[in-house]
């Protein structure tokens, strides 16, 4: 039987020892493997079986957002724990709901990152994890870390583009469709994004958004129950 593994993703090579070396320590029956970067993660992930992934945003060659799109794009679906340098305002239910399990602040204090390792790991084996990481993860993330770029994906039938500045959605283009319309497609039970890319261009798309990402996916998401309640 293949070891199961946490996999610890983080440029920083003091913080990848001291994880190490405290994972060690503390004698979890899981193996421990640490990736530099979302594109060694993503190697690693081909050939070793991975339970739990804890994962920073902030990397080169490929960071942690662009690693959770490749994860939603090959539909390997895994807890993760992210780890960011930014206050959140955002629940860890909200967060659950996306796809990501929980979050960490830097600096991160291992006493915290044992408890969330032992609460996910023990829930992933009761089967009480929900799995797949969202559209809405990845732009909650990119909100968080205040990010300027623009996502490319599928947008109903549509190549469709969502411009971001400063973490806000600014803009979104998909064919003839509208925000709303576009918005809309989003929340449609069928809606199925099968892949995502995302670039850092410093666009010059204005912004043409004044609602939050989450306050325009629940008025679509009450529009589209209202036009689909059972006559």
């Amino acid at each position: 039987m293949s070891t199961q593994n946490i996999l610890f993703v983080d440029d920083s090579k003091p913080l990848v020892q001291l994880f190490t070396d405290h994972m060690l320590k503390k004698g979890y029956k899981y193996g421990f493997l640490t990736a530099a970067n979302g594109q060694e993660a993503l190697e690693i992930l081909k050939k070793d079986k991975i339970v739990l992934v804890i994962l920073d945003i902030q990397m080169p060659v490929m960071d942690g957002l662009q690693f959770l799109a490749e994860l939603h794009n090959r539909k390997i679906w895994l807890p993760v724990i992210i780890m960011t340098g930014t206050d959140l305002e955002i629940s860890e239910k909200k967060f659950s709901e996306y796809g990501i399990v929980d979050y960490l602040k830097k600096p991160v204090f291992f006493e915290d990152l044992d408890k969330r390792i032992n609460e996910i790991l023990k829930r992933t084996e009761n089967k009480d994890l929900i799995s797949g990481i969202s559209i809405f993860g990845i732009l909650q993330v990119l909100e968080m870390e205040k990010k300027t770029g623009i996502m490319s994906l599928k947008i109903g039938n549509q190549d469709g583009k969502i411009f971001f500045k400063d973490g806000k959605v600014a803009d979104i283009e998909a064919g003839g469709l509208s925000v709303d319309e576009a918005i809309g497609e989003f929340v449609k039970p069928d809606m199925e994004i099968k892949k995502i890319n995302i670039e850092y261009i410093n666009h010059l798309r204005e912004n043409k958004i004044n609602k939050s990402l989450t306050q325009m996916v629940l008025e679509a998401a009450k529009d589209w129950d209202e036009q689909n309640k059972p006559q």
